[in-house]
């Protein structure tokens, strides 16, 4: 019965030979007399007496798909307005492209504002395009970044998951400071100030929350117990800084675990590098006694995640780094060259021989500063470079001390994002954990009794993934690589 409703019209109607395609999938496929039907935004129009030559994007690759429209059209699409075209694909003519698209009908399905503050083919600079968070995206230079960024991301998890790391989702939440910096947010249950709730809600602000007859019979007295403490945990908490000491309890299962996610620190720096909320892939390794097998592990990733980016995203990433004199010949080391490593003494007396390129004159127990990294760096013909063994006042209680001048931890400094991983060896006895003073609290009981129960020789490290992109871009600014930055006094969108 239902056959016979369906007329050869509606045939027709709803099952078009014009089919729905990307740009991404027309260039590709090239799709020669056929009729399609395309989606996308004006990035650029030509105008000439009879016809008009629109390039379209889509998002869906770096190249653009050239539309061929009749002039005399009563109206022309505008520059940035998002249009719908039905055409034939047909062989071009035009160099550097292959096909374009005869367009029988379009459509404008959304129009940019004459005061908008971001044009397509307009040279913007990075200063300039980070004020408007939210609108960036649409820019050419934030959706290189992007899709180098999506791309780097699936090549950390490629190689965690061929060198049989298993990944966890370590808690955001948690009652720990692990960096031992007390550079941490305090999470605590608030409700919302009035002037945050819907106008429909604000005449009422008293937390009206219930629990049902069902619920009520799962609460214990313990629960209720809790439910009246200060705070909502019951304890101060916190969002985490690092998820290592969780790696760490972790890996009694599995020996190789890895965590890929964001870290927070009220980290005050204004500086280009620093950012309060940020990525971070951090590993553990059970059974490991050297450092040198770390450092591997990170150089061995880094490497084959650069190489990636470079073999997929070749377009973006040229884009990106057009006016950077000989990035491609820095990228060719970066993957080809062994990392450079430099013990810490080591470290210092090359920056006391050169300690007029300094403000200040470094001496042995110093931190390295950013200026000294900077240097150090550029002596090693800006191959990243692994600094090892650092002075005891500045190792965490939670990783050993070289003894006898062996290296126990290790940070790795590269061009452009500084220091990008910092990793070690973790201390196995319970008692000098105890008698620094840092894990004497009790939200720390745990961390210190997985010593006192069948203990395995471990070690990781924390590589923050957007100073890895700075490394790899030659971008200088952190907030340029992250695509909703969170600084102090800054948490826009």
């Amino acid at each position: 019965m239902l056959r016979s409703f369906i007329t050869p019209v509606l045939f027709r109607r709803f099952y078009s030979t014009n089919s729905l395609t990307t740009v991404k999938e027309a260039l590709s496929k090239k799709p020669v007399n056929q009729k399609i039907l395309v989606r996308g935004r004006v990035q650029a129009l030509r105008k000439y007496k009879e016809l008009c030559f629109i390039d379209l994007i889509d998002g869906t690759c770096f190249d653009r798909l050239q539309i061929v429209i009749n002039a005399q059209d009563k109206e022309i699409p505008s520059c940035g307005n998002s249009i719908k075209v039905h055409g034939l694909v047909v062989k071009s003519s035009h160099k550097g492209q292959e096909i374009e698209l005869v367009a029988d009908s379009w459509e404008t399905v959304g129009t940019l504002p004459e005061n908008h503050p971001l044009k397509d083919n307009h040279n913007y600079t990075p200063e300039y395009i980070r004020q408007f968070p939210h609108l960036r995206p649409r820019t050419k230079r934030f959706w290189c970044i992007s899709s180098i960024r999506n791309h780097a991301s699936m090549a950390v998890h490629k190689f965690f998951q061929e060198g049989e790391f298993c990944f966890y989702h370590t808690p955001v939440l948690t009652q720990n400071d692990c960096e031992g910096k007390r550079e941490i947010f305090t999470a605590e249950f608030k409700e919302l100030p009035p002037e945050m709730l819907p106008k429909n809600e604000q005449s009422s602000t008293k937390n009206t929350q219930t629990v049902s007859d069902d619920d009520e019979e799962n609460v214990s007295d313990e629960d209720e117990e809790s439910g009246n403490s200060e705070y909502y945990f019951g304890a101060p908490t916190f969002l985490t800084g690092s998820g290592q000491f969780h790696l760490e309890a972790l890996i009694s299962g599995l020996p190789k675990v890895y965590n890929f996610g964001p870290a927070f620190r009220t980290e005050a720096s204004r500086s280009r590098l620093h950012a309060s909320e940020f990525q971070m892939i951090e590993a553990e390794i059970a059974y490991t006694e050297s450092i040198d097998d770390l450092m591997n592990v990170v150089e061995k990733c880094l490497k084959q995640v650069t190489k990636s980016v470079m073999d997929r995203c070749p377009k973006e990433l040229n884009f990106i780094t057009k006016d950077i004199k000989k990035h491609e010949r820095y990228l060719e080391n970066y993957v080809s060259k062994p990392f450079i490593k430099i013990p810490y003494k080591d470290a210092i007396s090359i920056l006391q021989k050169n300690n007029s390129s300094f403000r200040k004159p470094i001496e042995y127990g110093d931190d390295i500063a950013t200026a000294h990294k900077q240097f150090l760096v550029k002596h090693c013909n800006n191959v990243p470079v692994f600094i090892c063994t650092f002075p005891s006042s500045l190792t965490p209680a939670y990783m050993k001390i070289g003894e006898n001048n062996k290296a126990y931890c290790f940070d790795l400094f590269a061009a452009y994002g500084g220091e990008i991983c910092g990793g070690g060896l973790r201390e196995d006895d319970p008692e000098k954990l105890m008698k620094t003073g840092s894990f004497n609290h009790s939200s720390l009981e745990w961390y210190v009794d997985l010593r006192r129960e069948e203990y395995l020789p471990h070690g990781g490290f924390g590589i923050g993934f957007d100073r890895f992109l700075l490394s790899i871009l030659g971008i200088s600014n952190l907030k340029d690589v992250i695509p909703f930055p969170r600084r102090k006094r800054e948490c826009k969108c």
